[in-house]
C-alpha cells in the first residue's frame, strides 16, 4: 500500500526517499553500524536510517533513565515541540530485554506509512538495540579489566613496600649479626691471652709453692685452674661458633658412611671404658654440603649422644639416614638421659644446657653450631626426648637437585 503524495519536509535528511518511493532497509547500515565505538554515534546513524526510511523531517533518540528523568542521546527536542507532528514513527530499544529508550521521528505533514516501512523502522531499531549493549557490554568489560589492573596495581605496591620494609628489616638484622660477629670474636681473641695467663700462674704456684699451702689453699686455687680452663674453652667454642657463621660454603657431594665410620673410631678411642653399641642402618644417603662443616655437626651430635648416655651400663646409639620431601640427612638416637619436649626449644641455642655442669661437661654451644651450620645450607634440624628413655637429634639438607631447582625459580 503506498502513500499519498506529499508536500516535501522542512529540512530533507540526505537520501530521503519520496513517501511513494520502496523503503527497504540499507544493505550498508548494518556494516556502518557496527563501526559505531560509541553509543550516540550508533544512536545518530539508527536515526538517520529511520529518517531515510520514513522520509520525515525531524527525530531523537532517548535513553530511559534509572528514577524516571532520561537523557537526549541523538537529534533535538525543540524542534519536536515547534513542529507540532502530525505523522510520527516510534520504535523502542530493548538492551539486555530491558527497555533501554526510544527512537521517534517525525513530520508536520500527515501521512500513513507501509507495513513493509515500518517493518524495516523495527529491524533498524533492533540493530541499534544491538549494537547498544554491545558497546555497553564492552564498556563494562573495560571498567572491569580496568579495576582488575587497579587492584592488582595495588597489590603490587603493597607487595613491593612489604619487600622494601623486609629488606629493611634484613639489612638491619644483617648490619646487628655482624656487629655481634665482630663483637664475639674480639671478645674471644681479648680473653683468651689472659685466661691463659691465669691458669699457668695457678699452675705455677701450685709447683712452686703447692707443699707449703693449706689444703683449703691448694683446693681454691685447683678450683680457679679449673674454671679458668673452663672460660678458655667457652672463648675457643664461641670464637668456632663465629668463623661458622662467615665462612665460605664449599659444597661436594659427601660419602655419609665414611664420615661416620671415622667419627665413631674416633669417639671409640676416647671413651675406650666405654660399653657403647653402635647401630648404623646403612645404606645411608649421600649429603650435599661443606664437609669441613658437616663434620663439624656430625661429630657434635654424636659427640652429644655420647655424652648424655654416660649414666647408662649399656650405651646405645643408632645412626640412620633420612630422605624426605625436604632432603636427605641422618638422625642420631641414643639411650641417654633425654629431656623434656618442652624444653626443645632451647636446646639450640647458644649456652642453653638442660643439665648443670656438674653432670654433663661441655660448653653448651655443640648443638648450637649443629643449627648454624644446617641452616647455612638451607636445612633444617628437629629434636626428639623423654625423660628417661633417650633422645632423637636430626637433620635434613636439601639435595644439589633441589638448589639447582630453587636458582631456576629464582
Amino acid at each position: 500500500m503506498k502513500t499519498a503524495p506529499l508536500a516535501p519536509p522542512l529540512t530533507d535528511p540526505p537520501h530521503a526517499l519520496a513517501p511513494s518511493e520502496p523503503a527497504p532497509l540499507a544493505a550498508s547500515f548494518l556494516a556502518v553500524l557496527q563501526r559505531a565505538d560509541s553509543i550516540a554515534e550508533a544512536c545518530r546513524l539508527g536515526l538517520a536510517e529511520v529518517q531515510r526510511l520514513t522520509g520525515f523531517s525531524r527525530g531523537l533518540v532517548w535513553r530511559f533513565g534509572d528514577e524516571g528523568a532520561g537523557d537526549l542521546i541523538a537529534g533535538a527536542v525543540d524542534a519536536w515541540d515547534r513542529l507540532g507532528p502530525q505523522a510520527s514513527v516510534s520504535v523502542k530499544l530493548l538492551v539486555g530485554g530491558r527497555p533501554w529508550g526510544q527512537l521517534r521521528c517525525h513530520d508536520r505533514t500527515p501521512r500513513r506509512l507501509d507495513e513493509p516501512v515500518r517493518l524495516a523502522c523495527e529491524h533498524a531499531g533492533q540493530l541499534l538495540s544491538l549494537r547498544v549493549q554491545a558497546i555497553e557490554e564492552r564498556a563494562q568489560a573495560q571498567d572491569r579489566w580496568t579495576e582488575q589492573l587497579r587492584s592488582r596495581d595495588s597489590s603490587v605496591d603493597v607487595a613491593l613496600r612489604r619487600a622494601d620494609e623486609m629488606a629493611e628489616v634484613a639489612s638491619e638484622l644483617g648490619r646487628i649479626n655482624k656487629e655481634l660477629e665482630t663483637f664475639s670474636t674480639t671478645v674471644s681473641h681479648d680473653l683468651r691471652a689472659p685466661m691463659r695467663h691465669i691458669a699457668s700462674f695457678i699452675e705455677l704456684v701450685l709447683d712452686r709453692e703447692g707443699e707449703t699451702l693449706s689444703p683449703a689453699s691448694r683446693r681454691h686455687l685447683t678450683h680457679a685452674k679449673e674454671a679458668s680452663g673452663h672460660a678458655g674453652r667457652l672463648l675457643e667454642a664461641l670464637l668456632d661458633f663465629s668463623r661458622m657463621g662467615h665462612s665460605v660454603l664449599r659444597s661436594v657431594s659427601i660419602n655419609t658412611e665414611h664420615l661416620l665410620d671415622g667419627l665413631i673410631a674416633e669417639q671409640q678411642v676416647q671413651g675406650e671404658e666405654r660399653r657403647i653399641e653402635w647401630r648404623v642402618q646403612r645404606p645411608l644417603p649421600a649429603l650435599w654440603g661443606d664437609p669441613v662443616l658437616l663434620q663439624v655437626a656430625v661429630r657434635n651430635l654424636i659427640a652429644n649422644a655420647v655424652k648424655y648416655t654416660r649414666t647408662r651400663d649399656v650405651a646405645r646409639i643408632e645412626i640412620s639416614g633420612i630422605d624426605d620431601a625436604h632432603g636427605t640427612g641422618l638422625s642420631v638416637w641414643d639411650n641417654g638421659v633425654g629431656f623434656r619436649m618442652t624444653d626443645a626449644s632451647r636446646l639450640f641455642g647458644v649456652f642453653q644446657r638442660l643439665h648443670g655442669a656438674e653432670a654433663f661437661e661441655g660448653t653448651g654451644i655443640g648443638l648450637a653450631s649443629v643449627r648454624r651450620i644446617v641452616e647455612r645450607h638451607g636445612g633444617r634440624v628437629d629434636a626428639w626426648g623423654e625423660p628417661g628413655h633417650g633422645a632423637r637429634f636430626g637433620f635434613t639438607l636439601p639435595t644439589r637437585a633441589m638448589l639447582a631447582m630453587s636458582a631456576i625459580v629464582r
